[in-house]
């Protein structure tokens, strides 16, 4: 019978072979799995946002891409952005400052801005409020993430570069901060 253990001891190399070479495809596999996942979760791309108030810098808030991401989502939606639109101003049409502020855009900014009026359309006020709880849920006082006008800045990309409450009426700013 020395034929069948010498077939039952090739079986075992065989599947010992196998295995061996299973195990590098598997670590592979895997490690590829949490490559992916990891990129998948909500990373810092968009990172430290700079909080203005006005023209001075208050503060930096984390907002990760994947949260930008759902709330740039809502807002094209809402509203048609073309590819010079950078600012996006939320405002109330009985706020002075909001009028004021976008009076100075439409001198000195022309057609790089979106005027979205909370007090006009439901789901731009939805859109602010899901902002600003963003904005508080990451540090943002209260009292400054709910000011008009509320103005968001972004890349050439759509990505977020800034938040500017209240007004800013000063072109060396908006240059700076469109620079991004």
């Amino acid at each position: 019978m020395p034929g069948k253990s010498t077939s039952k001891n090739k079986g075992r190399t065989n599947k010992s072979n196998v295995i061996l070479l299973l195990i590098p495809v598997v670590v592979f596999i895997a490690a590829i799995a949490i490559l992916l996942l990891a990129w998948s979760q909500p990373g810092g791309s968009s990172g430290n946002i700079a909080f203005y108030l006005g023209t001075s810098k208050y503060m930096n808030i984390d907002i990760t891409s994947s949260e930008w991401r759902n709330i740039y989502n809502n807002l094209t939606q809402i509203a048609q952005l073309n590819e010079s639109t950078r600012i996006i101003m939320f405002g109330l049409t009985t706020c002075p400052h909001c009028h004021a502020q976008q009076e100075f855009f439409e001198t000195e900014m022309s057609g790089k801005v979106l005027y979205l009026w909370i007090d006009m359309d439901e789901k731009v006020s939805s859109l602010f409020s899901q902002l600003t709880n963003l904005e508080i849920s990451k540090g943002a006082p209260p009292q400054y993430a709910l000011g008009v006008p509320h103005i968001i800045v972004l890349d050439k990309n759509g990505g977020l570069v800034a938040v500017v409450i209240g007004e800013a009426e000063d072109k060396g700013f908006w240059d700076r901060l469109l620079s991004t």
